[in-house]
């Protein structure tokens, strides 16, 4: 008798046309899953309203054709913000794209780092909500549900629907939190600093499995609570698919 695949609500906002490497980690997951027995649900955002810094749109042919992926609105500040600095690309990782800090870059960074808390994407959260509990009403069943952060304000939709629903929660953290390289570039005040680690030690403490990339990453977020166990800590580097490697290659024909 076959086994019962079990049901994954995967909760990702980086999802194909975006690129870059954010994107790659979740996708990866959903297109091998199935492999595992299990039946990975998607909920992402509606790419004609998602801030991706970068777009590939060869990545969609790598997602199962058997895979239900729903997309929301979001409600988010980059159109503003392209608007009011006449820039194409918004801002990424705590502005690093920025090659010069003007004033203006200052006020962007400060209002960045002390009202949108943890992350601008914060307002992507209502709608995901909103999805969920539609499907959910329409009898739709998950045995977990996994929330793949960056941008860590992901990781409070996973929060809000362990509180709402008990659902089974992995938090799968691609990078630190408050500890990010960025992070003090973002001037916070003590209160917006103190508001955004308590939100990361809810996090750490009610998820019921957390994923890292690292060995180093699992010491950073275990040194965020003494409530925390290393048992629920999980390291899962970074790999490869071997499908797009398919091609033979070598190393070029050097000619002293």
């Amino acid at each position: 008798m076959p086994l019962k695949p079990l049901r994954l609500l995967v909760i990702t906002y980086y999802w194909p046309p975006s690129g870059g490497a954010g994107v790659q980690r979740s996708l990866k997951f959903v297109k091998h899953l199935p492999s595992f027995c299990v039946e990975p649900t998607v909920i992402t955002v509606d790419a004609s309203q998602g801030a991706y810094p970068v777009i590939d749109e060869s990545l969609a042919a790598e997602v199962p054709a058997s895979v239900r992926v729903f997309r929301t609105n979001t409600s988010e500040p980059f159109d503003s913000y392209k608007k009011l600095t006449g820039r194409k690309q918004i801002p990424h990782g705590g502005f690093a794209n920025e090659s010069k800090s003007s004033f203006q870059q200052q006020v962007f960074k400060f209002l960045r780092g002390n009202l949108f808390i943890p992350d601008p994407r914060r307002g992507w959260n209502k709608h995901v909500l909103q999805q969920c509990a539609e499907l959910l009403a329409q009898g739709h069943t998950f045995d977990a549900v996994l929330t793949s952060s960056p941008p860590h304000s992901t990781q409070l939709i996973g929060l809000e629907l362990k509180k709402r629903y008990g659902l089974r929660w992995i938090a799968d953290m691609r990078d630190p939190w408050t500890d990010i390289y960025y992070y003090k570039e973002l001037n916070h005040t003590p209160p917006a600093r103190w508001l955004d680690a308590w939100y990361e030690r809810q996090v750490l403490e009610q998820a019921d499995e957390v994923l890292v990339t690292s060995p180093d990453t699992k010491r950073l977020f275990l040194g965020k609570s003494p409530r925390l166990a290393a048992s629920k800590f999980h390291v899962l580097p970074n790999g490869y698919d071997e499908s797009d490697f398919r091609e033979p290659s070598a190393p070029p024909l050097i000619v002293c």
